[in-house]
C-alpha cells in the first residue's frame, strides 16, 4: 500500500538512512566492535555489566535485542504500545522487557515463537539476526537484493534471507548461522544504522545543485525562520524552504546553482540569535550517463508492427548529487552505435538508432553504444553493450504519491486541475515509458467515485516538484449533494504486464461557514464614505475562516439603503467587508450565513461627513532649518489639516467646497528673515500647489498658516518655526560627503554620463540635516577625477573620472577632499575609479502606469481586464542600476541578456514560457501568461536575476481587478 507524498516524504526523514547503511555496512570498517560499543553504550543503545564489561562473546537474549530494535526505531519509556499477548513475558526477571517487546512486535520487527510464547530469554541466531534486518529493512520501506545462496548452514526458512543480508553486506560469511548470535555481531549491526538515527550537530550541506540542507540539532521555529545563503560574496536569493516534520532540519532551494566556494547559510528569528553554518559548495558537474537497462527495443511502424530499422532504449544524465540533469546538463552528447549505415540520435533523455536503407535489426543482436558528453573543460563517457529485443510495451507502474503544486489538502472543494497522482511507468526492460504509451497500456480505478474518480485518459505529463513525472488526473465527484470523508484508494493496471499499484488518498469534507458576527467599526464612520466592518468568521470545527473565496457566497450582509459588500484581497486571498452609507444617523447591520439560523446585528452611528475645522501645521519630516541664502520648498502636502472628529484630512477632500472654496493663507511671521513666494496655497488649483521659503538673514521666523473658506477664517497656526542658520550653526564634524562609492573610468559608452553627482551634508546644531552650499568649501580631487567648478550658489558639484588605460588596474581608489573655508577643517572621502563594463546591479520595481501597482513589499498587481500580467509589461516596472548607480534604460542596455528571469510558485496561470532572459525584441521577452486562462486572484513569483553578479529582485504578481 503507498501513501501520500507528504506522508512518503515524513517516513523518509525517520527512515531513508536504512538503504545507506545497506550501501555502507560493509565499508563500515574504522572502528573496532569494541569501540562501537562503547559508543552505543554512551548513546543508552547497550549497556554494559556491573563490572563494566562489555562481554562481546557473549550470547544475546531475544529481549536484549527487542530493546535494541526499540530504541533504534523510536521507543521512549512512557509510550503506550499494545499488549502483544504473551504469557512468558510476565514473569521475574523478564517484566522489564515488556514495553519494548510490545513495541518491537507492533512495529512488525519482531515475532513470537507463537501467539503466546516470545521467548524472552531465548537466544538469538544468526540467522534470527538477519531476520530482524530484513524486517527493519521492510519497516522502512526498503526490500534488500536477492543474493546467491550461501555455503554456510541455514535453516530453511532462512536461507533467502541470509542470503540477501550477506549481500548486503551487514553480516560476514559464516560457516553456520543457525548458531547463536554474539553481543559483538550485534553491535556490528545496529552501530550504522545508530550512526544514521542520532540527532545530526547544526550544520549545512550541499545536498543539490541549488539545494542546500541544513541541520539545527534542535528543533526551531519554522514560520519565523529566515535563511540568507551566501556562495563565497554572492547571495543566493532562496526559492523555497522544506521543514522536516521535526523542525530540526530544512532543504532549502535556491532559483540559481552554486559555485565552488565557501559558503554560509545565515538563520534568523528561528532561533534567539542568529546562527551561521558554513559549508564548502561545489559547482555542478556531470558524473555519469546511465542505461535504464540493456536492451534496445524495436519501435513500432504505424501500422504497429516492429520496425526492424529502428529501436531505442533510454538514458540519463546524472550530476555528482544524483539529480536528473538530462534536460539542463548543456554540453554536446554524441552517441555512435558500432553496426554499420547507423545514426544514433539522443532526444530528451531517450535515444534513437536507425538504420540506412540496406541495414536491418536482428532479434537477439548486440550492438555497442558509446556515449560522449563533451562539457568543454571535462569529458564524460560511457559504454554499453545492448541486445536488441521486442518492442517497447507498458509493463509496470509505480506510484510515487498524490501532489498539489502548494501542498494544499486534499478537501471536497479541490478542482480539477490541482490534484494528481505522480506514476513512473516502465515498459518491460526498465525504461521509462511517455504519456501516449501509458495512456494506452494501463487503466485506474477510484475505489470510492463519492469522493472523487479518475480517469486514465486525463493523464497529463511533466508534474511534480521537477515537472518531470508522469500524472493521473483527480476529478471532483459529479455530485456534491453527498459529501464522504475518508480514505480512497486507486489503483492503476498494466494491460501487458499484468502489474498494478495502487495508493490510499485521505480525503476531507472542506470547511464550511457556520458562523458569522457582525463587530463595531474601529473609526468613526462618516455618511457617503467607505468604511471596514470587522467580522469574525467559523467554520463546523471552530476554526477561524479568514479566505475570501470561503465567505462571500455563504452570507448575506445588509445595511437598509447602504451598499454593502466583500472586497477581496488577490495577494493574500483575504477580505474585508466595505459598506457605505449615504445618510447620518443610526442604521443596523444584519447578517445570515445561508442555509442556517446563524445571525448577528450591530448598529452603526453615522456622522456627517467631516469638515476641515484645523490647521495643524507641518508634517514631521519637513525640515524647517534652511541655510542663509538658500531655499524651501512648502508643498500642499506637506500641511496637515484635521476634521470637528480629530481625523486627518485627505487633500482630495480639501478640493470643493461649492461656491466657498478652502485655501491657505501661508506668510513669513518675520520678513526679514525669510520670505516666501506667494501668499496662497489652493487646493483648487492643484493638490500639489507649492511655494518657496527663501533665506535671507540668520534667525528664525515664524510661518504663519490661515485655513479660509471662501473669505472665513476657521483656523490658523503660528507655531512652526523656520529657521535660517549660517556657518556657525553648522556642526562641520557631522560633515558627509555624499558619493557614489565607485565611478566608472572605462571607455565611453554613447548615451551616457557617468559625471557623479557629489553633495556634503552636515547637521545643524538643532539636529537638522542640511546641505551644506559649495560656496562654504574648497573641493579637491586626486588625479584620476576631474571637479566641475561649482557656482557660488550651488548646492553640490559633479566629479567625472580620466579614463583608465590598458596598462592600468581595472580598479584603482581615487580622493574627494572638501576644505571648509570657516575654520580651515578637511573632509577626505575615497572612492574606487574602474573600468569594468557597467553591469545590472540593483532592481527596483514601482508604479509605472495605470494598470499596474507596485507595492513596498515587492506585489505587483496588474489588471487582469488590460491584460498586464506578462512578463513584457512586468519588465516595465523595474528600475535598473549598473554598479556605478546609473540606470540602464532597458530600450538601450547593450546585452539584454544579462538578465535572466524565472517564474516560480505558479497558482492558477497557464504559462507558455516560465524562463529565459531578457534577449532581444528591445528588450522584452514574449508573452508569458495565456491570460484568457487566467482569473483574479491569480499568481506567480517572477526572480530577474542579473547573470554578471547574480544580484536579483523577486516579485509577486497578482491578476487584480484595478
Amino acid at each position: 500500500m503507498k501513501k501520500s507524498l507528504s506522508l512518503l516524504v515524513a517516513i523518509a526523514m525517520v527512515f531513508s538512512m536504512f538503504a545507506t547503511v545497506i550501501a555502507s555496512a560493509a565499508e563500515e570498517t574504522k572502528l573496532t566492535t569494541q569501540q562501537k560499543y562503547e559508543a552505543l553504550v554512551k548513546a543508552g543503545i547497550f549497556e554494559g555489566f556491573p563490572n563494566g564489561q562489555a562481554k562481546l562473546d557473549e550470547k544475546m537474549e531475544r529481549s536484549q535485542a527487542a530493546k535494541i530494535v526499540a530504541l533504534l526505531l523510536g521507543y521512549k519509556e512512557g509510550v503506550e504500545v499494545k499488549d502483544a499477548g504473551f504469557k512468558d513475558v510476565d514473569v521475574k526477571g523478564q517484566r522489564w522487557a515488556i514495553p519494548v517487546i510490545n513495541y518491537a512486535v507492533q512495529l512488525g520487527v519482531l515475532e513470537g515463537h507463537s501467539a503466546t510464547r516470545f521467548g524472552p530469554a531465548d537466544k538469538v541466531t544468526v540467522e534470527e539476526l538477519a531476520q530482524i534486518v530484513v524486517n527493519v529493512a521492510k519497516h522502512a520501506g526498503q526490500e534488500l537484493a536477492a543474493g546467491e545462496a550461501v555455503e554456510g548452514k541455514t535453516s530453511k526458512w532462512a536461507a533467502e534471507v541470509v542470503a540477501s543480508v550477506v549481500k548486503a553486506g551487514i553480516i560476514p560469511t559464516s560457516d553456520d548461522y543457525t548458531v547463536d548470535a554474539t553481543r559483538g555481531q550485534l553491535v556490528d549491526v545496529t552501530y550504522p544504522l545508530y550512526e544514521m538515527t542520532k540527532e545530526p550537530d547544526f550544520g549545512a550541506k550541499q545536498t543539490g545543485a541549488k539545494e542546500v540542507t541544513i541541520n539545527f540539532g534542535t528543533a526551531v521555529d519554522a514560520e519565523k525562520a529566515e535563511f540568507v545563503v551566501k556562495n563565497g560574496t554572492i547571495t543566493r536569493a532562496v526559492d523555497d524552504v522544506n521543514f522536516a516534520e521535526n523542525k530540526k532540519s530544512a532543504v532549502i532551494k535556491l532559483t540559481t546553482k552554486l559555485t565552488a566556494g565557501e559558503s554560509t547559510v545565515t538563520v534568523s528569528k528561528a532561533t534567539t540569535e542568529p546562527v551561521v553554518a558554513k559549508f564548502n559548495a561545489e559547482a555542478e558537474k556531470v558524473t555519469d550517463i546511465k542505461f535504464a537497462s540493456d536492451k534496445l527495443a524495436l519501435e513500432e511502424t504505424a501500422a504497429g508492427a516492429p520496425d526492424l530499422k529502428k529501436a531505442s532504449t533510454t538514458y540519463t544524465i546524472v550530476n555528482q548529487f544524483g539529480e536528473d540533469v538530462t534536460k539542463s546538463a548543456g554540453g554536446t552528447l554524441n552517441f555512435f552505435a558500432a553496426k554499420v549505415d547507423s545514426t544514433a540520435t539522443p532526444s530528451n533523455g531517450k535515444l534513437t538508432v536507425a538504420l540506412g536503407s540496406t541495414g536491418q535489426f536482428m532479434y537477439g543482436e548486440t550492438v555497442q553504444v558509446t556515449a560522449t558528453l563533451n562539457m568543454s573543460s571535462y569529458i564524460v563517457q560511457k559504454q554499453q553493450v545492448f541486445t536488441v529485443s521486442q518492442p517497447s510495451m507498458l509493463d509496470d507502474v509505480k506510484i510515487i504519491g498524490l501532489y498539489h503544486a502548494t501542498n494544499k489538502e486534499l478537501q471536497s472543494n479541490f478542482g480539477k486541475d490541482e490534484f494528481f497522482i505522480l506514476v513512473d511507468a516502465f515498459d518491460q526492460y526498465g525504461n521509462t515509458v511517455g504519456l501516449e504509451k501509458f495512456k494506452k497500456g494501463a487503466y485506474a480505478l477510484a475505489q470510492n467515485p463519492l469522493m472523487f474518480t479518475v480517469d486514465i485518459k486525463e493523464s497529463v505529463e511533466n508534474k511534480g516538484p521537477q515537472n518531470n513525472k508522469l500524472a493521473l488526473k483527480l476529478i471532483p465527484a459529479s455530485n456534491t449533494t453527498f459529501v464522504q470523508e475518508g480514505v480512497n484508494k486507486v489503483t492503476i493496471n498494466t494491460l501487458y504486464g499484468g502489474k498494478s499499484d495502487s495508493i490510499e488518498i485521505p480525503f476531507k469534507k472542506a470547511a464550511t461557514l457556520t458562523t458569522f458576527q457582525l463587530e463595531a467599526p474601529d473609526n468613526v464612520v462618516t455618511k457617503g464614505k467607505e468604511f471596514e466592518i470587522p467580522f469574525s468568521a467559523y467554520d463546523q470545527n471552530g476554526v477561524q475562516i479568514t479566505k475570501h473565496d470561503d465567505i462571500v457566497d455563504l452570507v448575506d450582509v445588509s445595511i437598509p439603503g447602504a451598499t454593502v459588500g466583500f472586497k477581496k484581497n488577490y495577494v493574500t486571498k483575504g477580505t474585508k467587508l466595505i459598506a457605505k452609507i449615504p445618510n447620518a444617523g443610526t442604521s443596523i447591520a444584519v447578517s445570515n450565513v445561508k442555509g442556517t439560523t446563524n445571525t448577528s446585528q450591530i448598529q452603526i452611528n453615522v456622522v456627517e461627513a467631516g469638515k476641515p475645522t484645523a490647521v495643524a501645521g507641518v508634517k514631521k519630516d519637513f525640515v524647517k532649518s534652511v541655510v542663509l541664502g538658500q531655499k524651501l520648498t512648502l508643498k500642499l502636502s506637506d500641511i496637515v489639516f484635521h476634521d470637528e472628529y480629530g481625523r486627518e484630512i485627505k487633500l482630495a477632500d480639501l478640493t470643493s467646497n461649492g461656491a466657498n472654496p478652502y485655501t491657505v493663507e501661508v506668510a513669513s511671521g518675520n520678513t526679514d528673515v525669510a520670505t516666501v513666494s506667494k501668499s496662497t496655497l489652493s487646493p483648487l488649483t492643484a493638490t500639489t500647489d507649492e511655494l518657496t521659503i527663501t533665506a535671507l538673514k540668520k534667525g528664525s521666523a515664524n510661518l504663519n498658516l490661515v485655513l479660509k473658506n471662501a473669505s472665513n477664517e476657521i483656523s490658523s497656526h503660528t507655531s512652526t518655526v523656520i529657521q535660517v542658520v549660517d556657518e556657525s550653526n553648522i556642526d562641520l564634524s557631522t560633515a558627509e560627503i555624499e558619493v557614489s562609492d565607485r565611478i566608472y573610468g572605462g571607455p565611453a559608452i554613447a548615451d551616457k554620463d557617468y559625471a557623479a553627482a557629489v553633495k556634503v551634508t552636515a547637521k545643524t546644531t538643532s539636529g537638522d540635516k542640511i546641505t551644506i552650499p559649495s560656496s562654504e568649501y574648497v573641493v579637491q580631487a586626486t588625479a584620476q577625477l576631474v571637479v566641475t567648478d561649482p557656482a557660488t550658489s550651488a548646492d553640490s558639484f559633479t566629479v567625472k573620472a580620466v579614463e583608465l588605460g590598458s596598462n592600468d588596474a581595472a580598479n584603482v581608489t581615487a580622493g574627494i577632499r572638501v576644505i571648509f573655508k570657516a575654520n580651515g577643517e578637511e573632509k577626505p572621502k575615497d572612492v574606487t575609479v574602474s573600468k569594468e563594463t557597467p553591469v545590472a546591479t540593483t532592481f527596483k520595481a514601482e508604479s509605472v502606469k495605470d494598470g499596474i501597482q507596485v507595492t513596498a513589499d515587492g506585489v505587483v498587481k496588474a489588471s487582469l481586464s488590460s491584460q498586464f500580467l506578462n512578463v513584457d509589461e512586468i519588465i516595465k516596472t523595474l528600475t535598473i542600476k549598473d554598479q556605478y548607480g546609473v540606470e540602464l534604460k532597458l530600450d538601450v542596455l547593450a546585452d539584454k541578456s544579462q538578465i535572466d528571469f524565472a517564474v516560480t510558485q505558479i497558482d492558477g496561470f497557464k504559462l507558455t514560457k516560465s524562463n529565459g532572459n531578457l534577449g532581444t525584441n528591445n528588450g522584452i521577452t514574449q508573452s508569458t501568461v495565456a491570460e484568457d486562462q487566467a482569473s483574479l486572484g491569480d499568481s506567480y513569483v517572477i526572480t530577474f536575476t542579473s547573470k554578471a553578479n547574480f544580484k536579483n529582485i523577486k516579485l509577486t504578481v497578482v491578476a487584480d481587478s484595478n
